[in-house]
Parts: structure tokens; sequence; C-alpha cells
């Protein structure tokens, strides 16, 4: 796995928390 999928993927998990935890907040 190269770092650049690696933080591909970050960034997709992280936006997918931040979507999840906004619904939940509002």
């Amino acid at each position: 796995m190269t770092s650049t999928c690696f933080l591909q993927n970050c960034l997709v998990a992280a936006a997918a928390a931040l979507r999840s935890s906004n619904l939940a907040i509002n």
C-alpha cells in the first residue's frame, strides 16, 4: 500500500465520520 493510497483512505474515512457526526448533531 502506498502512502498516497493510505492518505486518500484516511480522507475518505474522515469525510464519512464528519458527515455522520454532522447528521447526529443536526
